[in-house]
């Protein structure tokens, strides 16, 4: 389990700092199951106990024009809550782009 968890957080960072950017479409966004306790020095992805945690599913396309869908890591909401349409960024592997992370609020 955790040699798992190691190398989903090393594709994470990989994708953030390698990935190819696309406009990427909100499909849905919903509470997560599982209310973690989130430490980061990003106030985005900091919540307090009485903050929900919340995971947005999304659309992007890749360089050939293919759709693929992703969901973001935890986050709390800082600010309005996305809606179906509205629009952020993702990045995603060029050699599989099936695989992407969220990276901007719309």
């Amino acid at each position: 389990m955790y040699v798992a968890g190691v190398h989903v957080v090393r594709r994470w960072i990989w994708i953030s700092e390698n990935g190819q950017s696309a406009d990427a479409t909100v499909l849905g966004v919903r509470m997560a199951w599982f209310q973690p306790k989130i430490l980061s020095e990003d106030p985005i992805y900091v919540r307090s106990p009485t903050s929900p945690a919340y995971v947005i599913r999304y659309r992007y396309h890749d360089q050939l024009g293919d759709s693929y869908e992703g969901h973001s890591r935890y986050f709390s909401m800082t600010g309005a809550m996305p809606k179906p349409g509205d629009h952020g960024l993702a990045r995603f592997d060029p050699q599989h782009p099936a695989k992407s992370i969220w990276i901007q609020e719309p």
